[in-house]
């Protein structure tokens, strides 16, 4: 059981206090998720080796999570947790044999096209970061779960008066709600969300216009920034992966 699995459930799918926040209601719930998921290895990882023979595998986290790590981490936890990868690289780089020119390896390492080399299986994560995993499995049940509460009346009525996903996961539900009332659902609000942020971005253009720059500022303050977070998602949100 990985650790994504023991992570205590509460507020996986809450999507309707969701509804009522700022931003995509996804994005919110699975970036709390994967919160909770770092802030209980904090004090899981010292007493559990299975969380830590994990992580090791996966050579710690990847760079967006590490950072993510490092903001909320115990000393302890991160020296307990990064020391094991830290040992698992020593015995990996003990176990080069050197018998082979270490120019062809480096070139393999670096991206070569002679192949992958001993010297390229140093520090390689043997299974996903596990905080990628956790966002992963949560977009997913979360898509499907929206999609199938769409349906209802009143959850439709609340998701209509909310601000409606990102665009990543837009598309993610769009591809699972084909021909059914949740397609047409998030078609109608995603357009109504589009016209309103064009029209807004219009008007910040207008008023950088020498001639209109003395107007204050109304609906559109902000809206450039809300703007690239609806449709890149937010920060930890990886817009490129597939599905």
């Amino acid at each position: 059981m990985t650790h994504s699995a023991r992570l205590p459930p509460q507020g996986a799918f809450n999507l309707q206090d969701a509804f009522a926040e700022e931003g995509c209601p996804v994005c919110r719930i699975v970036l709390q998720n994967v919160q909770r998921l770092i802030e209980s290895t904090n004090y899981d990882a010292l007493g559990d080796p299975a969380i830590r023979a994990e992580l090791t595998e996966a050579t710690g986290y990847c760079t967006l999570h590490a950072r993510q790590w490092l903001e909320t981490a115990f000393i302890l936890g991160t020296a307990t947790l990064y020391r094991d990868v830290v040992m698992r690289t020593i015995r990996e780089l003990r176990g080069l044999s050197g018998r082979s020119p270490i120019g062809g390896r480096l070139a393999a390492a670096l991206g070569g096209s002679r192949g992958r080399g001993q010297t390229a299986d140093v520090g390689t994560p043997r299974r996903p970061c596990p905080a990628c995993e956790l966002r992963d499995e949560s977009e997913t049940a979360l898509i499907r779960t929206l999609v199938a509460q769409l349906e209802d009346d009143a959850t439709r009525a609340a998701y209509e008066a909310s601000e409606g996903l990102c665009i990543p996961h837009l598309r993610r539900a769009l591809g699972v709600s084909g021909g059914s009332v949740a397609f047409a659902c998030l078609r109608d609000r995603a357009l109504r969300t589009e016209e309103t942020l064009l029209a807004h971005l219009n008007e910040i253009v207008r008023k950088h216009d020498y001639r209109n720059r003395q107007e204050p500022s109304g609906e559109e303050k902000g809206a450039a920034v809300r703007t690239v977070i609806h449709v890149a998602g937010a920060s930890g949100i990886d817009r490129d992966r597939a599905g």
